[in-house]
């Protein structure tokens, strides 16, 4: 079995939006970009590495007009605010714009 293979629960929409993230509680916070998500998760560019396993809060900052979504969006968008586990961190290759891809399960409330 690869290592690229797909470990995903639910289905992604693509959903641009710009968000701030940074290490949960620590106070400092960069921009971002998420690129889609689910309701379990998510993929964001930035230019923070975000080790694997750490907690991250992800906050909304402004959204495109449109929000950037392609196609039928079962989740109804980002949420606003957010706390996630980093699942991988990787160096993009492409030059310009962030330098990290980053993919992010969103922490479940516990009631």
């Amino acid at each position: 079995m690869s290592d690229q293979a797909e470990k995903r629960d639910c289905d992604r929409c693509r959903h641009k939006a710009s968000i701030v993230c940074g290490y949960f509680n620590s106070g400092h916070y960069c921009p971002a970009k998420a690129l889609n998500h689910s309701p379990d998760g998510t993929y964001i560019e930035t230019d923070l590495f975000l080790r694997p396993g750490a907690s991250v809060y992800l906050r909304v900052d402004h959204q495109t007009p449109n929000n950037g979504s392609s196609g039928v969006c079962k989740c109804e968008g980002h949420p606003t605010v957010a706390l996630a586990e980093v699942k991988w961190c990787r160096e993009l290759s492409h030059t310009g714009g962030f330098n990290y891809g980053v993919g992010l399960k969103y922490y479940q409330p516990a009631y």
